[in-house]
């Protein structure tokens, strides 16, 4: 009997006209294992070209989303429950914005001196981190803009 695997979600909301890329949002839920880690990194690299990322800035981010993801799959500082990790990505007033989330067993905080968070720092324009909320959810916040914006 094959073993079948669910394959993860996406849900694409385009919040303004099909011509316009101003704000659009894309979740994946992906199953919590490195091996699935590559459908966010090509997600966020076809969405960091349509908000004008350079090859070098799109690198970059691809990079910072591997480095958030490890964050959670590494268990280092925490150990993530349940069987998925959340990815969404939101264009906004010309940047990607990128959140990794996942439900964990107990509050944590990736030490800020690591070199995986100083990787993250280095790699995008904005980075924070959300212990647990209520729901024991933790989420890492990333947003990369276009250096250059000619026109």
């Amino acid at each position: 009997m094959p073993i079948r695997e669910s394959l993860p979600e996406v849900d694409h909301r385009a919040t303004s006209s099909a011509s316009s890329v101003s704000s659009a949002m894309v979740t994946l839920s992906l199953p919590a294992d490195k091996d699935y880690v590559v459908l966010a990194r090509s997600a966020v690299a076809h969405l960091g070209a349509r908000v004008g990322l350079s090859m070098e800035e799109i690198s970059d981010l691809r990079l910072a989303v591997s480095e958030a993801c490890v964050l959670f799959l590494a268990g280092d500082f925490l150990q993530v429950v349940g069987e998925t990790l959340d990815c969404t990505f939101a264009e906004s007033e010309g940047a990607l914005h990128v959140t990794v989330a996942a439900s964990i067993e107990a509050p944590g905080t990736p030490a800020v001196d690591s070199f995986g968070w100083n990787l993250l720092a280095a790699l995008v324009d904005e980075l924070h981190w959300v212990d647990g909320d209520v729901q024991g959810r933790a989420r890492v916040h990333l947003t990369k803009a276009p250096a250059f914006r000619g026109r």
